[in-house]
């Protein structure tokens, strides 16, 4: 990656704390928050950067230092309202990759309409697996489909704007399959071949995790001019 990622994980829970390590193994900078004082004091005892603070307040995320961050995960999911608020509030701080941690279809949806870039199903994600996939650019709604194929949302490349499909070159140089094309206005559609791809268009791909992670590489790159 061109640039170190800051993670803030919101929950310091098994789940949390699991994320935690493999963050860290990954060598990325993270900060821990919770509300609960003893699950900040369990998890200060292992991490070097934990936090006791109400993330559904934007008063103390922005105090946590939370706007230096781009990406963070919401690790709590029994908690449907603090869940909802948090990734809400965290939004609205300018976060730009928010992951949100998921037990039903009805609380995903929830989700992604208060903004959520990513929706975590612990029962299928684990915390390394998700702590790799944080390590892609501009890739959302990843699930894990067989050990190491992934169905994942995707930006369209600035310079396949305007390009058909059939011409991109998203199998051929990345292994991507294009199974959907959601527009702007949230409708989708199986694109024929010859349909050209548009600047707010999102792709619904399917391929191996270092497949995606090329894709990744190259969303992240500067346009020529930048």
């Amino acid at each position: 990656m061109s640039s170190k990622k800051r993670v803030v994980v919101v929950g310091m829970n098994t789940f949390g704390r699991a994320l935690m390590r493999s963050l860290l193994e990954h060598r990325l900078e993270c900060l821990g928050i919770d509300i609960s004082r003893e699950q900040v004091q369990r998890a200060a005892a292992e991490f070097p950067s934990v936090l006791e603070a109400d993330a559904t307040s934007e008063e103390a995320l922005t105090a946590a230092g939370v706007k230096e961050y781009d990406t963070a995960v919401v690790a709590v999911a029994s908690k449907l309202a603090a869940s909802i608020l948090a990734t809400m509030t965290l939004k609205a701080l300018g976060v730009k990759t928010v992951a949100a941690k998921s037990h039903s279809e009805q609380h995903s949806e929830a989700l992604r309409r208060v903004g959520a870039d990513l929706i975590i199903f612990p029962e299928q994600d684990s915390a390394e697996r998700l702590a790799q996939l944080l390590l892609f650019h501009g890739l959302a709604d990843v699930r894990i489909v067989a050990e190491g194929f992934c169905l994942a949302k995707v930006r369209v490349l600035p310079a396949l704007v305007g390009v058909a499909l059939s011409r991109s070159g998203l199998r051929s140089r990345f292994g991507l399959n294009v199974v959907l094309v959601e527009h702007l206005d949230g409708k989708k559609r199986v694109p024929e071949p010859d349909y050209v791809l548009a600047r707010q268009d999102a792709l619904y791909v399917v391929g191996w995790e270092k497949t995606l992670a090329e894709y990744s590489r190259a969303l992240e790159e500067p346009r020529d001019g930048s």
